[in-house]
C-alpha cells in the first residue's frame, strides 16, 4: 500500500493555469526560451562543453523536440516522441514584411508553392495573391457544377488539422506513384464537397418527431399499448403530456423547463435531473451520452428504464432511487450527480424482497406506516402507482436529505395509502406482468444469443442513414462524386481513395457527435432562400414590425393608464380626506407638517421626554382621531396646554423657553387659516353625502345661497307683487 501511494505521488501532476511570473519572476517576455544555462547543457549532445552562448537559430534547433513538465513541484524536461515530430506542419516561410505596399508577392514566395496572379490573370487582379487551392480550382467550377448541382459556385471552406494530416500520410503511403498522391489542397477540396452534399441531403431527411407530440405514428401507438399493459416508471407512453421521469410532474416554467433526451426520449425537469444549461442543439442524458448502445442496470432496483446517473464508484443508478432511499445523496445538487452514500446502506436493506416484483435485488424502501414492514423498489412503486408524496420538500432537499422543518418524504404500500388515493391493485398486477415478461425475454435471448451474433454479422445495413449518435453516413452517391473529382485531379486508385475518405469523414463527424466540419447556416437561414422567398420574408418582417410598433403603443397606453389609475386613487383619497375630515386635513398639512420641521419642535420633544407631562403626543393623538370640530378649537387647545406648561412652577426654564417658541410657531401657522371656515366653504362648493360617500361639485352656487337664506328658487307672487311687476313692465 505504501509503495502504491508513493508511486502515485511521483506521477506527473496537472499543471494549473497560473501566471508565468509565479514560476519565472525574472523572465523577460521578449526572451526566446525559458531554459537556464544548465538545462541547455543537458539538452545538448555534448554535455561537457562549457560554451553556452547560442544564437536564436541554434536554440530553436536544440529545443525543438523537448518540453517542460512539473513533477513534484519541480520543473523537468522531457524529450518528445517521434510521432509528434512527424505530425507537425511545416511553417510558412513567408512573412508579412515580404509583401510590398501594393500587396504583391515577392519572388521568394514561388518556392513555397505560391505564384503571382500577374502570370495567369488579367490586370484587374494584379494587386492580390492566391493560394494553391485557388490555383487548383481555376476553370474547374463548371466541371464541379456538372458533377453535382450543389457544387456550383464552389468555394473551399475546410481547413486541415493535425489529425487530417496523419490520415493523409497513411492514405498516400498506399499509393505507389508520388505524382498521383492526394495533396493537402485536394483533401480540403473533397472534404468541402462532402460537407456541401451533406448539407443539402440533411435538409431532405425528415426531422425526428418528438414522442411527446400527439401523433399517430406506429411508435406512439406501440408506446401507448405498452403503457396500457405494463404501466410506466419513467413517464413514457402517456397519451397526453409526458411527465417528468423523476417527480412525475408536468408543470414547468422558464427557470425549470422539461427537456427531452434526443437519444432515449426521456423527459426530465432541469432541477430534477441537474440540467443547468439547455444546449442549442441536441441534448442527451448521461445514459445516452456515455453508454448509448449498452444496456444499463440500476444498482438499487431491477428496472432498466428511466433517468440514470452514475454513482461515486462508477456504477449506475436511477435519480429516483437516489432521492427516495434514505442513505443516498447527491454530491452536486446543481448537476444532481454523482450518487453517493452507498456504503451507508445497511445490509438489512440489501436483503429486503420487493413484494411487488418478488425479486431480492437492489435496495428497497419500506412503507411509512410504523406497523407495516412491506418493502418495494422505488421504480416498482412508481410503476404500480403507490402513494409517493414529497410533502412540501423540494427535489434539492430530498437529494441532500436536508429537510426543512415540516417537510418529509412519505411513501406507503397499497394497504396504507390515503383514503382518497386510487386503487393500486391493477398497477401491481401490471408491474408483475412486466417483470415476468422481461425475465422470459431475457431467458430466451440468452438461449439464442449465439445464433443472433452469427446473424447480426450478415444484417443488411443498406437502408441505415445515420449512426446511433445521429451522424449522417456517407451514401454511395458521395463516393461516386468524389471519384469523379479525384479523377479530374489525376489521382490514382480514385475509387478506393474516395471510399476511404468518406469513411474517415463519417468517423470524424461521429467524433464531433454529428456536428458538421464546416459551419454553415441552418436550412431556414437566408443563404438557402431564393429572391422570391427573400421578398416574401421581407414583406412578412415589415408586417411583424408594424405589429410590434402597435404592441409597443398598446404597452405604453397600458403604462399610462396604470399611472392615471394610481393618480386617481391618490386624488380620491385626498378628496375623501378633505370632504369628510376637512379640519384634520387642513391642520395636518398646513400647521402640523410645517411646525414639525422647525428646530423649536425638535428641541421641545427632547426636553419633553424628560418631563412627566407629554403635550405633543396628546395633541397629535386628538388630531389623528379627528376630535377637533374646528380650527379655532385646535388653536384654543394648543394655547391652553402650552400655557399650563409654562405657568407650572415645576417646569424647567429651558422647557418654558422652548414651549414659548413652539407656541409662537403654532400661532404663526394658524394665522394663515384662523379665519377660514372650511366646512362652510365646502358646503357652497360641493354636495357631500356622508352615507353614500359621494362628493360632487355644485354646478349652480346660487341654490346654496338661497338655501342659506331660507329662500326658494321658484315662489308664487302675491296680488300686490303682481301689480307692482305689471307697473314696472309698463314703464
Amino acid at each position: 500500500m505504501n509503495y502504491s501511494m508513493n508511486a502515485q505521488e511521483d506521477g506527473v501532476k496537472l499543471r494549473e493555469e497560473v501566471h508565468y511570473k509565479h514560476f519565472y519572476p525574472d523572465l523577460d517576455v521578449n526572451d526566446l526560451v525559458i531554459f537556464n544555462k544548465d538545462q541547455i547543457r543537458e539538452l545538448r549532445d555534448d554535455q561537457n562543453s562549457d560554451e553556452v552562448h547560442y544564437n536564436n537559430e541554434e536554440l530553436r534547433n536544440i529545443l525543438k523536440s523537448w518540453k517542460q513538465l512539473i513533477v513534484n513541484d519541480s520543473i523537468r524536461v522531457e524529450k518528445l516522441g517521434p510521432q509528434i515530430k512527424n505530425a507537425e506542419f511545416k511553417r510558412c516561410g513567408i512573412q508579412i514584411s515580404q509583401l510590398n505596399a501594393n500587396r504583391k508577392v515577392n519572388k521568394q514566395m514561388t518556392k513555397y508553392g505560391y505564384r503571382s496572379h500577374t502570370d495567369h490573370i488579367s490586370e484587374s487582379h494584379k494587386n492580390s495573391y492566391s493560394k494553391k487551392t485557388d490555383l487548383l480550382m481555376r476553370h474547374r467550377n463548371e466541371l464541379f457544377g456538372d458533377i453535382s448541382p450543389y457544387q456550383a459556385n464552389f468555394k473551399v471552406e475546410y481547413d486541415m488539422d493535425e489529425q487530417d494530416d496523419l490520415f493523409l500520410r497513411h492514405l498516400n503511403s498506399t499509393l505507389t506513384s508520388s505524382k498521383q498522391k492526394v495533396t493537402h489542397e485536394i483533401f480540403e477540396i473533397v472534404v468541402t464537397v462532402l460537407e456541401n452534399e451533406a448539407f443539402h441531403l440533411e435538409k431532405k431527411i425528415p426531422p425526428r418527431e418528438s414522442p411527446s407530440a400527439n401523433n399517430n405514428t406506429h411508435e406512439s401507438h406501440a408506446a401507448w399499448k405498452h403503457h396500457e399493459l405494463y404501466g410506466s416508471d419513467d413517464g413514457t407512453g402517456y397519451p397526453l403530456d409526458q411527465p417528468c421521469a423523476v417527480c412525475g410532474g408536468i408543470e414547468c416554467d422558464n427557470s425549470n423547463a422539461i427537456v427531452f433526451c434526443d437519444g432515449c426520449d426521456i423527459a426530465v425537469h432541469q432541477e430534477c435531473y441537474g440540467v443547468v444549461f439547455i444546449p442549442e442543439g441536441q441534448w442527451l442524458c448521461r445514459r445516452c451520452m456515455i453508454s448509448k448502445n449498452r444496456k444499463l442496470e440500476c444498482l438499487f432496483c431491477p428496472s432498466t428504464t428511466g433517468a440514470f446517473k452514475q454513482t461515486d464508484n462508477g456504477s449506475w443508478g436511477h435519480v429516483l432511487c437516489g432521492i427516495w432511499i434514505p442513505e443516498l445523496y447527491f454530491g452536486n445538487l446543481h448537476y444532481m450527480e454523482p450518487i453517493g452514500g452507498i456504503e451507508n446502506i445497511p445490509k438489512s436493506r440489501w436483503k429486503l424482497t420487493c413484494y411487488i416484483c418478488k425479486q431480492e435485488v437492489g435496495a428497497c424502501v419500506q412503507c411509512s406506516n410504523k406497523n407495516c414492514f412491506a418493502a418495494y423498489h422505488t421504480t416498482c412503486g412508481k410503476r404500480a402507482g403507490l402513494y409517493m408524496n414529497f410533502n412540501g420538500c423540494t427535489v434539492q432537499e430530498a437529494a441532500s436529505k436536508n429537510f426543512t422543518p415540516g417537510a418529509f418524504l412519505e411513501s406507503c404500500c397499497h394497504k396504507h395509502s390515503p383514503k382518497d388515493w386510487g386503487n393500486c391493485q391493477e398497477g401491481i398486477y401490471k408491474t408483475r406482468e412486466y417483470f415476468k415478461n422481461v425475465n422470459a425475454n431475457n431467458k430466451t435471448s440468452d438461449e439464442s444469443s449465439a445464433g443472433c451474433r452469427m446473424s447480426s454479422a450478415h444484417k443488411n445495413t443498406k437502408n441505415k442513414w445515420k449512426t446511433s449518435r445521429g451522424t449522417l453516413i456517407a451514401p454511395q452517391a458521395f463516393v461516386e462524386i468524389l471519384q469523379k473529382i479525384l479523377s479530374g485531379f489525376h489521382v490514382s486508385n480514385a475509387e478506393q481513395i474516395s471510399l476511404d475518405i468518406c469513411k474517415y469523414w463519417t468517423m470524424k463527424r461521429e467524433l464531433k457527435r454529428g456536428a458538421p466540419l464546416v459551419r454553415k447556416f441552418s436550412p431556414s437561414s437566408l443563404n438557402t432562400l431564393s429572391i422570391e422567398e427573400l421578398g416574401d420574408r421581407i414583406a412578412f418582417s415589415e408586417v411583424l414590425l408594424q405589429d410590434l410598433n402597435k404592441l409597443e403603443n398598446i404597452a405604453s397606453s397600458l403604462v399610462a393608464k396604470q399611472q392615471c389609475n394610481i393618480a386617481m386613487t391618490k386624488n380620491a383619497n385626498i378628496i375623501n380626506q378633505i370632504a369628510f375630515h376637512p379640519v384634520r386635513y387642513m391642520l395636518k398639512n398646513v400647521v402640523w407638517s410645517n411646525v414639525a420641521k422647525t428646530i423649536s419642535f425638535k428641541s421641545y420633544l427632547q426636553l419633553e421626554s424628560l418631563s412627566d407631562r407629554k403635550v405633543i403626543p396628546y395633541i397629535y393623538t386628538k388630531l389623528e382621531n379627528d376630535e377637533y370640530p374646528s380650527i379655532q378649537d385646535f388653536a384654543k387647545d394648543v394655547a391652553e396646554n402650552f400655557t399650563s406648561i409654562m405657568n407650572n412652577e415645576n417646569t424647567s426654564r429651558s422647557l418654558v423657553i422652548m414651549g414659548s417658541k413652539l407656541l409662537n410657531e403654532f400661532n404663526r401657522c394658524l394665522s394663515k387659516i384662523d379665519e377660514l371656515d372650511v366646512q362652510t366653504s365646502l358646503h357652497y362648493d360641493f354636495d357631500i353625502d356622508p352615507k353614500t360617500q359621494q362628493v360632487e361639485e355644485v354646478a349652480w352656487k346660487s341654490r346654496k345661497y338661497l338655501e342659506s337664506e331660507g329662500l326658494e328658487d321658484v315662489e308664487d307672487l302675491s296680488i300686490k307683487q303682481e301689480r307692482q311687476l305689471k307697473g314696472w313692465l309698463r314703464d
